[in-house]
């Protein structure tokens, strides 16, 4: 009987030291977020974001490999882009500032046609990297009750590298097919109280996922551009056994913690670009309208807050916070942008786009703000004249800059639990918008 007491109350020693000695795993929490592709926030290069995205039948080269491959097919010759992408956001909670900071990165992309010789032509490489300006990866404190703005937030401010191949297999025909590489963390600690921490010790491996992309690029008349793509699903994953000894009379306390720092979904795309050049004869009325939809397919839930378990000497499950799991709504949205040509050497583009939230209504305690955006986008790209760099030739520069307004509808959610740590009850009110500007300096090798 006293045999029996003893285990029990080691485990409620056990137990009760969870809450201060786990202080560190929270530290490492982050919530599951959504949308959390760098270029959904701050575009894909300053054309993209010229033309609120509406791409995908009519990406520049440079931005193919994060678009549609498919379209790395209309690189002239050797062609890189250097960008400066600023967001700022100007979001309010119940009408007072998120206080959310600016955000600027650095944007790359280039393109190519691989020498093949007489197949010079047929095959094409593309690359496109997002580099946050101070590191990879941000993971920061999220409290289970602090409101997380999607598409403003840490997750989105990271690294993000797309690599693309492109086959034509006719003469305005492609396929093209690439991979995403974002980062993955694991960690293995062990934190030893009873020996003067002689045996205190973390592991932390940075890893990396792949999530596959595939396009299919076609003008089957003259004017009419087609265009599809796919990207596949990504998260990152936060995985963190612990072992940590408290005393030799208590043992070991085996405690785990899991997390998502991001989650993107399936995404589909279908875009049509109808050029109106060649109907017309004076270049002043040369125009070019995009149309796309986007489909957002979300197979995992997300999740309120992480998951800490505490584990028994055989690895059975003790005890565990307790979180909750909501399935996210499957997101869309349309987008249209005209561009006008004037010159050879000067586009002008407009663009606007709806995109219906994904993000449930929050009526518990946690809170992944979001509503439907409004888009606002207009930019254009000029290149220096031909005559004005013959003496670098083949060498071709050009300008591009993009801004764009997202404006987000004002939404209020109405709260269901009175908790001193449910902010916003018994509603949550969500507006404001995000300004983000694009600059990019653009090389062209003939």
């Amino acid at each position: 009987m006293a045999f029996g007491l003893d285990i029990m109350q080691t485990l409620q020693q056990k137990k009760s030291f969870l809450s201060g000695s786990l202080a560190f795993c929270f530290f490492f929490s982050a919530t599951t977020m959504t949308n959390a592709a760098p270029g959904d926030a701050f575009g894909l290069d300053a054309a993209s974001t010229a033309h609120a995205m509406a791409v995908t039948a009519s990406a520049s080269p440079v931005a193919a490999a994060a678009s549609n491959p498919a379209r790395l097919i209309d690189a002239k010759g050797i062609e890189t882009s250097i960008g400066l992408a600023v967001a700022t956001p100007k979001l309010e909670l119940n009408r007072e500032s998120a206080d959310l900071d600016t955000y600027v990165g650095f944007q790359f992309g280039s393109a190519a046609a691989l020498p093949l010789g007489q197949y010079r032509d047929r095959l094409y490489f593309g690359v496109g990297i997002h580099l946050p300006t101070d590191s990879l990866y941000d993971v920061q404190v999220t409290p289970q009750a602090q409101p997380v703005i999607i598409h403003a937030g840490s997750d989105v401010r990271r690294f993000d590298l797309n690599a693309s191949l492109a086959v034509r297999i006719w003469e305005r025909i492609a396929i093209g097919a690439g991979l995403s590489i974002m980062p993955d963390a694991y960690a293995n600690v062990n934190i030893d109280f009873a020996n003067q921490n002689s045996d205190s010790a973390a592991h932390i491996v940075v890893d990396y996922q792949f999530a596959p992309s595939v396009g299919v690029y076609a003008e089957p008349i003259q004017g009419l551009h087609l265009g599809f793509s796919y990207r596949g699903a990504a998260r990152m994953t936060i995985d963190v056994p612990a072992r940590i000894l408290v005393s030799n009379s208590i043992g070991l306390i085996h405690v785990g913690f899991k997390g998502r720092a991001f989650l993107e979904p399936h995404q589909f795309n279908f875009g049509v670009r109808y050029d109106f050049s060649h109907l017309v004869e004076w270049d002043l009325a040369r125009f070019a309208l995009d149309l796309e939809f986007d489909y957002q397919y979300y197979k995992d839930p997300m999740a309120f807050a992480a998951q800490v378990e505490l584990y028994d000497d055989n690895g059975e499950v003790l005890d565990s916070n307790e979180i909750e799991f909501k399935a996210f709504h499957h997101g869309w949205r349309l987008a249209t942008a005209l561009t006008w040509m004037p010159l050879d050497e000067i586009q002008l583009a407009l663009g606007y786009a709806f995109e219906k939230s994904p993000v449930p209504a929050q009526r518990v305690v946690f809170n992944i703000l979001d509503s439907n955006r409004n888009q606002l986008a207009f930019g254009g790209e000029f290149w220096l004249p031909q005559a004005w760099l013959s003496w670098i030739s083949p060498l071709e520069i050009g300008f591009a800059t993009g801004c764009k307004f997202d404006i987000y509808t004002t939404r209020e959610m109405e709260k269901y639990e009175f908790l001193p740590g449910n902010p916003g009850f018994p509603s949550m009110r969500f507006e404001g918008y995000t300004f983000a500007w694009h600059g990019d300096l653009i090389f062209r090798f003939k």
